[in-house]
């Protein structure tokens, strides 16, 4: 399983100023721990984006040992990873951009200097499915960021979130790394320009 990152650069006039494309080696070590715990019904210690340790259960626990409360429908007790219902035009979950250029670490389990919603708007997620491809199925994921902060800002890394959410008698919400990259140049983000980021996830036969 591959995955390929793409991003487009453009001035507060459409105008595309960059375009560059890279192939992401960076999964940290929450992924395959998560990744664990679903095909095995286990419960897992990972690190949310906060740097707290939580528990994270895998579907087949939560499926068949958990009672939904009575007002809800089962469907609402397990979890939603990235999707524009659950993670919107927020900046806790789904594709995230920062400035910092720690080196990449497996232990890492957030940006080094995240961007907030307060100075570049998080556009909403939004999901291509590929999965029937006949020749690389894929899923992309997409996202445009907007620059209202009135200044340049330069990104030096980008990374994937996903949301962790769990209803059962009590509620658990938290959003938790799963790859990060710091781009070998940095780019620019004038005033009122946008930057669109694609995470492809594939796989190659």
């Amino acid at each position: 399983m591959q995955v390929k990152v793409s991003l487009e650069l453009k001035d507060r006039n459409g105008n595309v100023k960059e375009r560059r494309e890279f192939y992401s080696k960076s999964w940290v070590k929450n992924y395959i721990k998560t990744w664990c715990a679903d095909i095995t019904g286990w419960t897992v210690k990972i690190y949310d984006k906060n740097g707290n340790l939580v528990d994270y259960h895998g579907y087949i626990t939560e499926s068949y040992t958990k009672e939904c409360p009575s007002s809800v429908g089962c469907y609402e007790c397990i979890k939603q990873k990235v999707r524009s219902a659950n993670v919107g035009g927020s900046d806790s979950a789904g594709i995230l951009i920062g400035t910092g250029d720690t080196p990449w670490d497996k232990d890492q389990y957030c940006l080094a200097n995240q961007i907030t919603g307060d100075v570049v708007t998080h556009g909403n997620m939004e999901i291509e499915d590929g999965t029937e491809g006949s020749v690389e199925p894929y899923v992309r994921l997409k996202r445009t960021f907007t620059n209202n902060s009135g200044s340049d800002i330069t990104i030096k890394e980008v990374g994937l979130f996903f949301n962790y959410y769990l209803l059962t008698t009590t509620e658990t919400n938290y959003s938790y790394m799963v790859i990060r990259d710091v781009l070998e140049t940095p780019m620019t983000l004038s005033s009122g320009g946008t930057i669109t980021i694609k995470y492809e996830i594939f796989i190659i036969y």
